[in-house]
């Protein structure tokens, strides 16, 4: 385990794992900013990824964030990040199979909103005491809080984990995407994808991973090839002195079930995550994206975002949102072979992370999510209804195990820095 200070955190079982020193030039690109690795070869994806490869992939090493319950330390209100720091809420439209690429950005007049203060189940530290469970806005009964503690950060209160509510099924039935075998199903569900990479920053002998991700649009005049991942699947992360390897031999497999994808799979061309994942690991800046080739390797001809459908996207949207979470978990007590979906509102900000880990960029949200290793990436979809695709607007991207919250998941809140990936993704030549 890589310990520091009180907290340590564990990328899968890795402690140490190759990275590359970084020159005083790459060092000063920005946290927000839009970082890409060199061209990938499809041709050698196609080679590499053989079917026995594939079956035998294990799922790549979800963050898991260790704090020290003897600390007795406190987060006073004002910590707390900027809820919405770029401004005015952003949309790109869906694009549906065989149709033009959705407009966008748009902007979206939003009202200015008070700062909105969910820290239910962090305890609440009054003048009077006792501590106490608080709900939201730091009032118990009639007090108001001075401080809140997260659970086991104070002696006073015992370390415990936060289980919210959510509702998680496999997608069903399986001609939503893929029944009979080898059977496209309907748009959005065939918009989702199972990734296939290898990564020498987490296997130096070349092991193969997999994660989760969700097909995008690219906008008007953009390439139709887009996929969002998190960063953690596309980078190793840096550590602030060397930064993170790129994967390669990557794959994308729309509507993958039971081993098949009746569509082929898309080969990765070139890899994208912002500054702040490359040089610091910083979980704020966890996010991904992937440009495809433009055919896949079984011969379907055409862009994977027009064959498929894609989502839209969404940045600088108010934190209140109901979630529909998308994911291929392979970690026990899942396979990896079907698709989940898990729907929950965002259940907090992770104060807990700005405390022991700070950093630049917005404070992450954390949904209701039973979902393990292999559905990092899976997109957070709002605005989503049956028959309304909706809109990308968060990832699956880390855990916490001390205080072990296992039906808890958090990920990146999407600013400005998220529309700058895209806009630096979407005019990539596949």
């Amino acid at each position: 385990m890589v310990r520091l200070l009180t907290v340590g955190i564990v990328i899968g079982s890795l402690l140490l794992f190759p990275m590359i020193q970084m020159s005083a030039v790459e060092a000063q690109i920005a946290d927000g900013a839009a970082v890409k690795s060199p061209d990938l070869v499809p041709a050698a994806a196609v080679r590499a990824m053989t079917a026995a490869r594939m079956s035998s992939a294990i799922p790549a090493p979800m963050p898991e964030l260790r704090a020290d319950s003897g600390s007795q330390r406190s987060v006073s209100r004002q910590s707390v990040q900027p809820q919405n720091p770029d401004g005015l809420l952003e949309r790109i439209e869906p694009q549906s199979p065989g149709g033009a690429p959705g407009g966008g950005p748009f902007p979206e007049s939003t009202a200015v909103l008070p700062i909105d203060f969910n820290w239910f189940p962090y305890i609440c530290s009054t003048s009077s005491g006792p501590y106490s469970d608080t709900p939201a806005d730091f009032v118990v009964g009639n007090l108001t809080c001075d401080d809140a503690f997260f659970p086991g950060a104070n002696a006073v209160s015992a370390a415990k984990g936060f289980s919210p509510p959510y509702n998680r099924s496999g997608v069903f039935p399986f001609s939503l995407y893929n029944d009979p075998l080898g059977t496209v199903g309907r748009f959005p569900w065939i918009s989702h994808v199972k990734i296939f990479f290898t990564n020498v920053g987490y296997d130096p002998s070349g092991g193969t991973f997999v994660c989760s991700g969700t097909s995008i649009n690219s906008g008007i005049g953009g390439n139709e090839s887009l996929v969002l991942t998190a960063g953690h699947c596309v980078n190793s992360g840096g550590d602030g002195n060397q930064f993170g390897l790129w994967s390669t031999n990557v794959l994308v497999c729309p509507a993958w079930r039971d081993g098949n994808a009746p569509l082929g799979c898309w080969p990765g061309k070139k890899l994208l995550t912002l500054g702040g994942w490359y040089f610091l690991s910083n979980l704020r800046r966890d996010v991904g994206m992937i440009v495809v080739a433009r055919d896949s390797n079984t011969g379907t001809v055409g862009p994977l975002n027009r064959v498929v459908g894609a989502y839209g996207l969404i940045v600088n949207a108010p934190r209140t949102q109901e979630f529909w979470s998308f994911g291929y978990p392979a970690a026990s007590p899942f396979n990896g072979h079907r698709l989940q979906i898990v729907t929950s509102p965002r259940s907090r900000d992770d104060i807990r992370l700005d405390y022991y880990f700070p950093g630049a960029g917005p404070t992450t949200m954390g949904i209701g999510s039973d979902l393990t290793g292999g559905s990092s990436g899976g997109g957070w979809i709002m605005r989503a209804r049956m028959g309304n695709p909706g809109y990308a607007n968060g990832l699956n991207s880390y855990k916490w195990v001390v205080p072990r919250e296992p039906r808890m998941m958090h990920g990146p809140y999407f600013d400005t820095s998220v529309k700058n990936l895209w806009n630096n993704a979407r005019v990539v030549d596949p």
